[in-house]
């Protein structure tokens, strides 16, 4: 018995690293490949940092195989103010670009969210103690594999793609490494929400596609892919707010605040309001 609690324990551990190292990775990569302007080194270290993710995402898979686990984080908390940092960080980029283009829909859609989430954190944070920071199970390893290969092979693809894209439009700035950058920024959010299970944290990746999506959409800087970036950021901006919206409602009135306690909780018409919030959030993406 005490050997196998030993394994146990072992496993989860693995995993737990396995975990934490996906959803890192391609964020040191997103900021390597932003520094580097040397396209055949930069090309050479997309490369590398394509098969690590992958190689990680197929050992996750396989260590994974068969098992639903949760796992708490010791320093939660911690993890926690980091995320209102992502938050408040993202609102703030928001702010610029809706300044920048003289957009004030995106800036007032910004700051209610960013303002609703920060003062429910403030006020309710020490109650919301979550003991499965993170959660597997069979859909989750599902969404892992088409982030960790799809995802992969998009980046593995780009820089090519983009030399291609540069050599017919040569009137526009090159920014190459910063696209392929925001690429790996993306995995990095992607990868944090279907492996997160705390609803805040998930909130604040769920910001970090928002602005990534905007600032994909707006490579050209022509005014007709302004608009159209600008035009997904509202409809993502609404979607954050019932998502904002959600959280506060399960949290304050349902003491729910992860994902497993979600789907496994039943309620009235307020908890169906908050249901409704996450479904405009889902449909806004």
């Amino acid at each position: 018995m005490l050997r196998s609690c030993v394994q146990l324990k072992n496993s989860k551990v693995i995993v737990l690293e396995i975990l934490s190292f996906l959803i890192l990775f391609p964020l040191i990569a997103a900021i390597v490949l932003f520094a580097v302007k040397n396209e055949t080194i930069r090309n050479w270290l997309v490369r590398i940092f394509v098969v690590v993710t992958v190689a990680a995402t197929i050992f996750l898979v396989c260590t994974y195989f068969g098992k639903n686990q949760s796992f708490f984080l010791p320093n939660g908390s911690v993890l926690n103010y980091i995320m209102m940092v992502v938050e408040a960080a993202v609102c703030g980029i928001v702010v610029y670009y809706g300044l920048k283009y003289k957009r004030v829909i995106p800036v007032i859609l910004s700051v209610l969210q960013t303002v609703a989430i920060l003062v429910y954190e403030f006020t309710q944070g020490e109650n919301n103690v979550v003991q499965g920071n993170f959660y597997i199970d069979r859909l989750t390893i599902v969404m892992v594999l088409i982030i960790g290969i799809v995802g992969g092979l998009i980046c593995l693809f780009t820089p090519s793609y983009m030399k291609d894209y540069h050599h017919h439009h040569t009137e526009l700035k090159n920014h190459t490494n910063r696209f392929i950058s925001l690429l790996f920024f993306f995995l990095f959010a992607m990868f944090g929400i279907v492996l997160s299970n705390n609803l805040v944290w998930i909130a604040a990746f769920w910001e970090i596609t928002t602005l990534c999506s905007f600032v994909f959409i707006k490579y050209t800087e022509e005014d007709l892919a302004i608009q159209n970036a600008f035009t997904a950021l509202n409809l993502n901006l609404i979607g954050g707010i019932g998502f904002v919206l959600a959280i506060i409602i399960l949290g304050h009135y349902f003491q729910i605040h992860t994902m497993t306690d979600l789907m496994a909780a039943r309620g009235g018409v307020l908890f169906q309001i908050a249901l409704f919030g996450l479904a405009v959030a889902g449909t806004s993406k």
